[in-house]
């Protein structure tokens, strides 16, 4: 029983050393909470940060939500990008001139990395198009035309 309480009270003055704190429930973001943002040079494109933030350094996630016909237009990012495609055909290509005939079709489930620098565009050609973009910031756009 003397063993029982040593042992007891030596847990004891370990958890107030350590700091036993109480665990805390994850973020979690439901689709109904996504913050959507229209994404000004894309009519029909809205985005939203679900994680970190453009302008600091960090890991960050980025939700981007297309309607049908949408274009993000030719453009590079500082940083490299993880794209996953969570519903529809996201049509991506690369180059400063956009050309849609050349896009390659990614359908749900794809996954794409696209290097820092590299001009590209993508485009909702057949329906809406939901994925998820992620990366280290900081990070921008930097548009190719206007």
């Amino acid at each position: 029983m003397l063993a029982l309480r040593t042992v007891s009270a030596a847990l004891a003055c370990c958890a107030a050393v350590f700091g036993v704190q109480a665990q805390e429930a994850p973020p979690v973001t439901t689709p109904e909470q996504v913050p959507w943002k229209p994404l000004a040079p894309a009519p029909g494109v809205d985005v939203a940060f679900l994680s970190g933030a453009a302008d600091k350094p960090g890991l960050y996630e980025l939700r981007v939500r297309m309607a049908p016909g949408s274009v993000i237009p030719p453009h590079t990012h500082p940083d490299t990008r993880y794209f996953t495609i969570l519903s529809g055909d996201l049509y991506a290509g690369v180059g400063q001139d956009f050309k849609p005939d050349t896009a390659r079709k990614l359908s749900a489930g794809s996954f794409m990395v696209m290097q820092a620098g590299v001009p590209h565009y993508v485009l909702a050609k057949d329906g809406p198009v939901v994925f998820q973009d992620s990366g280290m910031g900081p990070t921008g756009t930097q548009w190719l035309k206007k």
